[in-house]
């Protein structure tokens, strides 16, 4: 890398800001769904005009510049690890070696929602950083804006009952009404009403049904039967 040294900082005034080529587009991907604790990575494929190449992340040597992809997350999406491409060698002029990227490669980025994302739309912007070079010279490092749109979705196996009813606004559900066993005419009469515990026919020894009084012992004796045993 000593033979870089002396020769690149020339280089890389060689075109203004005003007289700089397009080198370098990003295509971003199509709008990415997310749930509450869901992750998913998003891929970016930059591309580079032919005839030149970016300098890899990492870079070969400190005075140049990696390229750097830059993006803010917010309260409902949280950006991740940063992923890029193995760098190509590329044999400068001089004999040393640079790592770069050409052509098309992808950066990819990890995207996450918390637990209390709700639904909603969210666009994340930031940058993309680097440095090209043709074969003989390098331009300045510059910058490229990027937009990521991500849509908060309800997770699955959520409702939008469970999000209204964790918002304060929900009503509770209508219970199915159970259809109780009244049992005789003659414990109606009397203001008897026993419960039935599930079982079928036959009684408890058949698996049958067990009723339980709500009546006094007294009044059942006067009727000339036990008291019912309650059933705990």
């Amino acid at each position: 890398m000593k033979l870089l040294v002396p020769a690149l900082p020339a280089l890389l005034a060689l075109w203004g800001p005003s007289a700089r080529p397009q080198v370098l587009t990003v295509e971003p991907p199509d709008a990415m769904e997310l749930g509450p604790l869901q992750m998913e990575q998003a891929a970016l494929t930059v591309i580079v005009a032919e005839g030149y190449h970016v300098q890899a992340n990492p870079a070969s040597a400190d005075f140049l510049a990696p390229t750097e992809l830059r993006v803010e997350g917010n309260e409902a999406v949280r950006v991740g690890k940063i992923i890029y491409p193995a760098a190509k060698p590329l044999r400068w002029k001089g004999g040393s070696d640079l790592s770069v990227y050409d052509g098309r490669f992808v950066i990819s980025i990890a995207l996450s929602a918390p637990a209390s994302a709700r639904k909603s739309e969210h666009v994340l912007r930031g940058s993309l950083r680097y440095q090209a070079c043709t074969a003989t010279a390098c331009l300045a490092p510059a910058s490229v804006p990027v937009a990521l749109s991500v849509h908060i979705v309800t997770a699955r196996g959520r409702t939008d009952w469970d999000d209204t009813m964790e918002g304060g606004g929900g009503r509770l559900p209508t219970l199915p009404k159970r259809r109780l066993n009244r049992g005789s005419k003659a414990s109606r009469a009397s203001g008897h009403t026993p419960a039935r515990v599930p079982g079928g026919a036959g009684g408890p020894a058949n698996g049958g049904d067990v009723q339980v009084g709500s009546g006094s012992g007294a009044a059942d004796r006067a009727r000339g039967g036990r008291p019912a045993a309650s059933h705990r």
